[in-house]
């Protein structure tokens, strides 16, 4: 498959490790991918990444945010090389190289990401939250899946033309969890979704929220990380500004998955 990948960002006013990302497209061909950033609040001028910058910005918090994501379709979307569609949060970090994560994403035309069955909707079940039971969608249609997802171009554009699924799920909380799914299972196009894990978050059992990752140098969270790595995941988050962004690149040089053809020239 030949085309870009869109890195789409999603911020609240920064990238926290922008010269990671800057060593990460640095990496990279121009017409390999192309960039668009969305701030919820007033983006830092001195950034790299301000010329990225959309120019309008959608009313978001943190669990309505897909009028934005949306909006940084529609952007992304005006490119015709770009193909692949990859939400990004502003405190995330790549933990491939670009040209792995290239090649893994642009081998096939399918969309990426893990999605299951909504059983918040069922009341029988220990998960039943009625605010996430989609209203006016067949139950058999309701789905989940992680806010960070890869479409492909098909999907994408479909998305930004709805107008029949969106306005049901935005009635529901944490709509980005809910969105790409349920709206491809209405339309019957799940089986065109690789279910994988492309974000690694580490849950904390008994926690509502993601551990956050602070020190490269502590044994725990560096083993954390080491593993996704090699486990391939591509991206990671959340970190704090306090992480040491050498630190995480040595990693990443050191424990990064190897392309089709890095194998072979060894």
């Amino acid at each position: 498959m030949v085309g870009k990948i869109a890195f789409m960002f999603l911020v609240g006013a920064q990238i926290y490790y922008e010269s990671l990302w800057q060593h990460f497209f640095d990496q990279a061909d121009k017409t390999q991918y192309s960039i668009t950033l969305h701030a919820k609040f007033d983006f830092d001028h001195n950034s790299l990444f301000k010329s990225y910058e959309m120019p309008i910005k959608v009313e978001s918090s943190w669990h309505y945010t897909m009028r934005a994501q949306l909006a940084l379709l529609a952007e992304a979307l005006k490119d015709p090389d770009n193909q692949k569609f990859i939400f990004i949060s502003g405190d995330a970090i790549p933990l491939q190289s670009f040209a792995y994560i290239y090649q893994e994403v642009m081998k096939h035309d399918y969309s990426i990401f893990p999605y299951w069955w909504n059983h918040h909707q069922d009341p029988t079940s220990q998960f039943y939250l009625k605010a996430r039971t989609l209203i006016g969608i067949p139950a058999h249609q309701q789905y989940i899946n992680p806010q960070w997802v890869i479409l492909n171009r098909e999907h994408a554009q479909a998305m930004v033309d709805d107008t029949t699924i969106l306005p049901l799920v935005l009635q529901t909380v944490l709509d980005n969890e809910h969105y790409p799914s349920t709206f491809l299972a209405t339309q019957g196009r799940l089986s065109e979704v690789i279910k994988q894990e492309i974000m690694f978050v580490f849950w904390q059992s008994g926690k509502d929220s993601p551990y956050v990752f602070s020190d490269m140098h502590d044994p725990f969270q560096r083993g954390q990380i080491v593993e996704a790595i090699i486990r391939g995941k591509f991206f990671a988050r959340k970190f704090t500004a306090a992480c040491n962004p050498e630190s995480i690149q040595a990693l990443i040089d050191q424990y990064g998955c190897k392309t089709d053809a890095e194998l072979l020239a060894n």
